[in-house]
């Protein structure tokens, strides 16, 4: 399967590489073209710790963004929200003008922007917030004993998928972006996690160990039948669409290592992507513009 033609689909994902193991790519740093970073942006532990990489689908290199993980898009594909040390950070693709937005002793995790781009979500001491893209506003928008996290917005913005551990399982839940309306997706009988809304809205891909292992699903939104995406004796998971709708990303260790796959909505076509001696998690796609 080839990737999104557009100069500007890009991923980001988190890549975890063993302490002393060296990358096979080359690191660069610099001036760069926007258009000339059009694949992929990572995140590595090459120095032991996360970091943000962008990877260009015709380059064998790689380019430095910032320290950190949990990579998010703006709207516009020009910046990246992410977590560094407990705290929230927001970056230029380029790796200019990073600005740290939160400094609390909550430890703050898994950033998404809004699909407007003037809000980010984020999980905080087991609750979600949303605060303004400049980290003003901060404002908490749900409240109960569960440990939620891993916010997805709707694309018109009016809804917000999380996972939240009820009775020990990790569980796939809606919400609206005020925080009223909370609704459960998950039917309880194995963790779920993951979930990513679909461009178009009607469907919410995620991971599950409900057959045993990691593997992905799409729910409809409103709630309905699972669909089972991939069938491997490896664990597949960390699932994150296209920004056309036409393919999904994610992650899985069926060759040895944790690598990127792509494939289509309905599980088909699944390629790998990348070829590194790297652990990588947490794809996400750059945005078109």
């Amino acid at each position: 399967m080839d990737w999104p033609s557009s100069s500007k689909a890009v991923l980001a994902a988190c890549v975890s590489v063993t302490a002393g193991m060296v990358l096979a790519l080359s690191i660069t740093s610099g001036p760069a073209r926007a258009g000339s970073w059009s694949a992929l942006a990572m995140v590595t532990n090459v120095k032991t710790n996360p970091e943000i990489y962008l990877k260009a689908r015709d380059r064998s290199d790689a380019r430095f963004v910032a320290s950190g993980q949990s990579p998010s898009w703006t709207p516009d594909g020009q910046r990246l929200a992410f977590v560094d040390a407990g705290d929230v950070f927001i970056v230029n693709w380029d790796g200019s003008g990073l600005t740290q937005l939160t400094g609390s002793t909550r430890e703050e995790k898994t950033p998404a922007w809004s699909p407007d781009g003037t809000q980010i979500a984020f999980s905080a001491g087991g609750d979600l917030y949303v605060m303004d893209a400049d980290g003003l506003n901060v404002r908490r928008l749900t409240e109960s004993t569960d440990s939620e996290a891993e916010p997805s917005w709707s694309p018109d913005g009016k809804q917000i998928a999380f996972a939240a551990h009820v009775a020990m399982l990790e569980q796939l839940f809606v919400v609206n972006s005020d925080g009223s309306g909370r609704t459960r997706l998950s039917d309880g009988t194995a963790p779920d996690h993951d979930p990513d809304w679909s461009p178009d809205g009607g469907l919410i891909v995620f991971t599950s160990l409900r057959d045993g292992q990691q593997e992905i699903y799409t729910v409809p939104a409103i709630g309905g039948p699972l669909v089972r995406l991939t069938t491997n004796p490896g664990e597949d998971l960390n699932p994150a669409w296209s920004p056309q709708g036409t393919s999904i990303v994610f992650v899985s260790d069926r060759l040895g290592t944790n690598d990127l796959f792509v494939m289509a909505p309905d599980g088909s076509g699944q390629t790998r992507i990348t070829r590194y001696p790297a652990s990588e998690t947490d794809p996400e796609w750059r945005p078109t513009s």
